[in-house]
């Protein structure tokens, strides 16, 4: 364990092999699973457990503990609460300290008695003797459970999921800069993005207490909180920048021919066009939750979109970003629906369509011609 301030322990696990999170988000540095050990005067807590998988290591971590009170249980998706069997087991006379919907969820999934948990309502405190923890209730900022912790004497709050990023590469404390701003704002695409609203509503919440000290679970404890509160509050809000994201498969290289033509298009024009291969889930997702207009540029497969480009666009959809308008370009041998089954999956947002550019074949000058009037369309929907 490492202690951050006065009775406040890290004692979390970084998982540097995982590549994947549930199968769907790319781990480029890997992740961890963030807990923290808070020793009052009176009493101990320890705020969630680990990934199952990580169970040695994580008992590796706490093995200083020699008694413990409380397990709080902030969320309980199993990367946080899947030790939470094995603890009670060392400790049992710990209570498991967690809202209503998670205790259900955490009973549905783990072998954990009803008696082994006490529901904690929104604004309660539970008294540590110096130190007490104070819960309040975030759903949907990620799940329907979730909830933090704030230590008022300290200005600590643990935030669970919301404000994290997957990385293993931090030394407790997470690094103000361009790497950890990209890696958080991957984990807002993927994970919090669909629920923008609540994590608008929650950020005020935060605000308004003015921590001095941000212990998320996943990626490191943040010592300047405005940091990624600021970041936070821009990809949260409705403004977007000049950028235009262009998810491409290019079976022949005549999208590709296209794609290069519109990107250059808009340079010209002052916007920011980002190129990201449609296999590339994870950049899409990042760039996505800050993206003015999302232009699909696929060819087609069987009279309908590549296989990859629908996927892009399923995802889309599921991540609801905050983009004004959307078109479509691409390339086809015979004919088909290209744009009519891209957007048929569109389902959840309503940007503004702006048009399709479509070649037969190889593009020509009438093509050209026509992406720079896509261009000049996205200039002026700005």
């Amino acid at each position: 364990m490492t202690e951050i301030i006065n009775g406040v322990f890290y004692c979390g696990v970084r998982d540097v092999d995982r590549r994947m999170f549930d199968e769907l988000i790319p781990l480029p540095q890997g992740t961890s699973y963030d807990s923290y050990f808070v020793r009052g005067s009176e009493k101990t807590a320890l705020i969630d457990t680990a990934y199952p998988r990580c169970v040695e290591d994580f008992f590796r971590e706490i093995a200083e503990i020699e008694c413990l009170d409380y397990v709080v249980a902030l969320h309980g998706e199993q990367d946080h609460s899947g030790c939470l069997p094995q603890v009670l087991e060392k400790f049992p006379e710990a209570l498991v300290l967690t809202n209503a919907t998670c205790k259900k969820l955490i009973m549905d999934a783990l072998p954990i008695a009803e008696d082994k948990f006490r529901v904690v309502a929104d604004n309660e405190e539970i008294p540590l003797g110096d130190k007490a923890l104070r819960f309040l209730h975030a759903p949907w900022v990620h799940w329907g459970d979730t909830m933090f912790a704030y230590i008022p004497e300290d200005g600590v709050i643990f935030t669970t999921d919301f404000l994290g990023a997957h990385t293993s590469h931090f030394d407790v404390f997470s690094h103000e800069g361009t790497e950890t701003l990209k890696l958080a704002k991957r984990y807002y695409a993927t994970i919090m993005m669909p629920f923008r609203s609540f994590c608008v509503k929650h950020l005020r919440r935060i605000r308004e207490l003015s921590p001095q000290w941000i212990m998320p679970a996943h990626g490191g404890v943040y010592r300047n909180p405005d940091f990624i509160l600021k970041a936070y509050e821009e990809w949260t809000s409705d403004i977007c920048p000049r950028k235009v994201l262009i998810p491409m498969v290019s079976m022949y290289g005549n999208t590709a021919k296209m794609v290069e033509y519109l990107a250059e298009a808009l340079q010209h024009r002052g916007f920011e066009p980002i190129v990201a291969d449609a296999g590339d889930l994870g950049t899409i997702s990042e760039h996505l939750a800050d993206a003015h207009t999302i232009v699909f540029a696929a060819s087609m497969v069987l009279a309908g979109p590549h296989p990859a480009m629908a996927n892009v666009a399923y995802l889309a959809n599921l991540l609801k970003p905050k983009a004004k308008c959307l078109a479509v370009i691409g390339s086809y041998g015979w004919g088909g629906k290209l744009t009519e089954r891209l957007a048929a999956q569109i389902t959840q947002i309503k940007p503004e369509f702006l048009g399709e550019v479509l070649a037969k074949g190889a593009p020509n000058a009438e093509t050209f011609t026509a992406l720079d009037t896509l261009a000049d369309k996205i200039v002026a929907a700005y």
